[in-house]
């Protein structure tokens, strides 16, 4: 269902589109596209490691569950991006009226007639919740005591000093903090996408693969 674009009310766009596989499940442009064409106002965010996490979205902490922040882009209006505000009920039955769909809802809720909102919203949830990255040369030093590059433990340091204040956004499961500790970094440890003043800190884990940063895209490679 992720890959479908049956999900949005034209059949344009599925998650996929904006959340690309090959950019860490981001995306390489500046700003994605909704449904009907128009940029949206946010680049889009990374989809790895979701499940290490306690809050999502660029701007709105107040999404304290994935489920929750799965409803933005179903139901978002300025900018749309699925536009179920208006088709919900279309997009349901055209979903429940395809094989694969109504064969899945038949085996895992015997007990419901109709696809609903609800299964929709888990069935993507756990899918993204499997989206997991735990093979980096970062993790390899953190869990089997790899010792990377003397430049790389410097400039994690920096990452996690007092100075740059970088962990103080950038911190939880995909960054380490029992290393932090070790460096003297004075903030305790959040899961990642801890909420600062400007909004949710984005995860760091797969930046070398997504080439657009911040929620306007201002930084690049």
């Amino acid at each position: 269902m992720f890959y479908d674009r049956a999900l949005s009310y034209n059949e344009q766009i599925a998650c996929a589109d904006c959340h690309q596989q090959s950019f860490g499940f981001a995306d390489s442009q500046a700003f994605s596209r909704g449904a009907d064409g128009k940029p949206l106002s946010r680049h889009t965010m990374a989809l790895i490691n979701l499940e290490s996490r306690n809050h999502y979205g660029w701007a709105d902490s107040s999404k304290g569950t994935l489920a929750d922040q799965m409803l933005r882009p179903l139901f978002n209006a300025g900018p749309v991006e699925m536009c179920w505000l208006d088709y919900e009920q279309a997009i349901l039955s055209r979903l429940d009226n395809r094989n694969l769909y109504r064969h899945a809802r038949e085996t895992l809720f015997p007990d419901v007639q109709v696809l609903a909102r609800s299964h929709v919203v888990e069935s993507i949830v756990t899918f993204e919740n499997t989206l997991v990255s735990r093979q980096s040369d970062f993790d390899e030093w953190l869990e089997n005591d790899k010792r990377p590059d003397d430049a790389v433990i410097l400039w994690f340091r920096l990452f996690a000093s007092e100075r740059l204040g970088c962990s103080r956004c950038h911190n939880g499961p995909d960054h380490g903090w029992p290393w932090l500790r070790q460096y003297r970094s004075p903030w305790p440890g959040h899961a990642v996408g801890s909420t600062c003043r400007s909004g949710t800190g984005p995860a760091a884990i797969s930046c070398a693969h997504t080439q657009k940063y911040c929620r306007d895209s201002a930084l690049h490679v």
